[in-house]
């Protein structure tokens, strides 16, 4: 069952009133080049662009890759109470960095609002993509960021 790209941000992120105001179309609209207005980003906007856009894209990928009998599976084996999707560690991992590395900041604040915005979707493979983030972003990372990493780990309730 193919869902809209807004009922999905409804369904699993929660984020609609974010993409009724500032609007996935008005953010392509402000491109400066052909490519900008294709691939729905743009260096002049990257700043200023909602997360909640960018886990849209992120959702959709996951979504593209997703197996339902994987995510069966999963959620028995890990004993989980998440929504799993199914999709492979490689898979996310690569649709993370994919996504984050052209669309998100290499800076220390915009990393850490998306981390945590990927950990409150309460679906497993987000939770992957905000370890895989902070992971390919650690140099930005110090011992003062340390508490909000231990939270992470008591929240996750697996092994």
């Amino acid at each position: 069952m193919v869902t809209a790209p807004y009922s999905i941000a409804r369904e699993v992120l929660g984020f609609v009133y974010v993409l009724r105001e500032v609007g996935l179309r008005a953010w392509r609209s402000r491109s400066c080049c052909r490519a900008c207005t294709r691939y729905g980003h743009t260096r002049r906007y990257a700043m200023r662009m909602p997360h909640a856009a960018l886990l849209q894209a992120l959702v959709s990928e996951l979504r593209s890759l997703a197996t339902p009998e994987r995510a069966r599976n999963e959620k028995a084996y890990l004993k989980s109470d998440l929504e799993h999707l199914g999709v492979r560690v490689p898979e996310v991992r690569r649709a993370t960095l994919k996504l984050t590395r052209a669309r998100l900041p290499r800076e220390l604040e915009p990393t850490l609002e998306f981390a945590d915005d990927l950990w409150g979707a309460r679906v497993h493979e987000l939770r992957m993509a905000a370890v895989e983030l902070l992971i390919d972003r650690a140099d930005l990372l110090d011992e003062g960021h340390l508490p909000n990493l231990e939270r992470l780990v008591r929240e996750a309730r697996t092994w």
